[in-house]
């Protein structure tokens, strides 16, 4: 299993104390100065990018929750005027059918999208109608603000998806570059402190490893 992003910062936080501890005697192997500073700042990097994947995870995570409630107002309000339809034309399958009575309610974005605009039109040309089942022309009105905060909400989860999807590629890139200066430094000490096992063992993960288990 691999590390997760924490570890990976820890563990790398303490390989450049050790690195920087040995640094003369790394230098011999291509370790220098310079290198090491270049490592300080790629896991500062990767912290950067880690706090800001955490926060797209975040933000899609609120716009989806607030997507879901604004699925279920509009689907609340395709309800409310189709029970009104019903009371308003009882026994009118022609007009009735025109409120999609019978049909299932999606809770597609792209459907309630369509259908409430529709719905608004249909309940305007019905209006006389269906104010004497409590439908208003501030109801009637509300059809469009509903379809249009649908329609940003879903827009705007869209965008922190993709958002989302950046950041984790960007900790990606992060996380690789640390890990491949990390195992560079290793192998550097490898040869430089070839006969002393105590010294190497210094640039060893502080997370031992899991041994996986067994039936």
């Amino acid at each position: 299993m691999s590390q997760s992003i924490d570890e990976l910062l820890q563990d790398s936080a303490v390989r450049l104390t050790t690195a920087k501890k040995y640094e003369a005697e790394l230098a011999n192997a291509g370790i220098t100065a310079e290198y090491l500073t270049q490592f300080e700042e790629k896991i500062g990097a990767l912290r950067t990018e880690s706090t800001a994947y955490e926060e797209a995870k975040n933000r899609k995570a609120e716009l989806t929750d607030s997507q879901k409630a604004q699925v279920t107002t509009s689907r609340d309000t395709i309800r409310k005027f189709r029970a009104a339809a019903q009371s308003a034309f009882y026994g009118d399958k022609v007009v009735l059918k025109e409120f999609h009575i019978g049909t299932n309610i999606s809770s597609s974005v792209k459907v309630l999208s369509t259908e409430l605009p529709y719905l608004k039109e249909l309940a305007g040309r019905y209006a006389t109608e269906l104010a004497t089942a409590g439908i208003t022309a501030d109801d009637i009105a509300a059809l469009e603000t509903t379809a249009n905060a649908l329609i940003a909400i879903d827009q705007e989860q869209e965008e922190s998806k993709n958002a989302q999807k950046t950041k984790r590629s960007e900790v990606i890139a992060a996380q690789k570059t640390v890990r491949e200066i990390m195992f560079k430094i290793n192998k550097a000490a490898a040869i430089v402190f070839m006969h002393d096992k105590a010294k190497r063992d210094e640039f060893k993960s502080i997370f031992p490893k899991k041994k996986p288990k067994t039936e």
